[in-house]
């Protein structure tokens, strides 16, 4: 048999590691650290394309084009082991692009990577906060279609910071218009299932309010649930209406508490 050589071209992909798993699975039988993380990562990466799935069933079903609004995977390829000849360079080729979408502190051996298509500034994306004005409102519309989209899908996102929504604006003659994309699904749960307890107690201990937890959740079962994707889109739309740039600073001063009682008075 010949020898056959397969070229993977990155250009245009952002390469996203798997992180371990929040559901993590531990067996006696693991025989290796090797073996528990691709074993832990690969449940994760099941979870996460399966929501991919249910995003683009519930598009086709309901007549709502998801590619207005979030990226799809493409492919999914694994960080080669060290030391193997045959598979040195593209190990060389997705370490270094690991860390230069700084990912340089991941053990990235044996890690599955998730390959999207890349949003890049020099194409006008940008997670900055839009200008107050007509671009802010644009923005604003758009982005309660696509939580519209992900509430007809029953996905809850459950990091839907600005950092993962991405956009830019289009010209078409005098008329703006504003295109959209949600990335970085990787915390997102299914209505209906529980959140896991890892991640809430992690954002309350550490007392993070732009996420819509608070203390005392951490002793109960979360269910994911509408509510946790309008939390970021009140959250996200008072942010844009103020003066403060960063949405973390904005967030600091009680605004996601007041947001997520509000939205859980009855």
């Amino acid at each position: 048999m010949r020898d056959m050589k397969v070229r993977l071209n990155m250009c245009g992909y952002f390469a996203k590691p798997i992180r371990n798993g929040l559901k993590f699975i531990m067996e006696e039988t693991y025989e290796s650290d090797e073996t528990t993380l691709y074993s832990d990562c690969s449940v994760r990466l099941n979870e996460i394309m399966m929501m991919y799935e249910q995003l683009r069933v519930s598009g086709l079903r309901n007549g709502i084009n998801m590619d207005q609004f979030l990226i799809f995977p493409e492919g999914v390829v694994s960080v080669p082991g060290e030391g193997v000849r045959e598979s040195e360079q593209l190990r060389k080729v997705l370490m270094r692009e690991c860390y230069i979408n700084g990912f340089r502190t991941v053990d990235l051996t044996f890690r599955p990577l998730i390959l999207f298509p890349r949003l890049s500034p020099s194409d006008g994306w940008t997670d900055a906060k839009p200008a107050q004005g007509i671009i802010q409102q644009l923005y604003l519309e758009q982005l309660k279609l696509a939580i519209d989209a992900l509430n007809t899908a029953r996905i809850a996102h459950l990091d839907l910071r600005p950092a993962n929504a991405l956009w830019r604006e289009i010209h078409n003659g005098d008329t703006p218009s504003v295109e959209l994309r949600l990335i970085d699904f990787e915390d997102a749960v299914p209505f209906g299932q529980v959140i896991p307890p890892e991640l809430v107690r992690v954002i309350v201990d550490s007392d993070d309010y732009r996420y819509p937890f608070q203390s005392g959740d951490e002793h109960s079962d979360q269910i994911a649930r509408v509510l946790h994707n309008e939390f970021f889109f009140e959250a996200i739309g008072r942010w844009t209406s103020s003066e403060v740039i960063e949405f973390t600073e904005f967030m600091q001063d009680g605004t996601g508490l007041e947001i997520l009682h509000s939205l859980l008075a009855p």
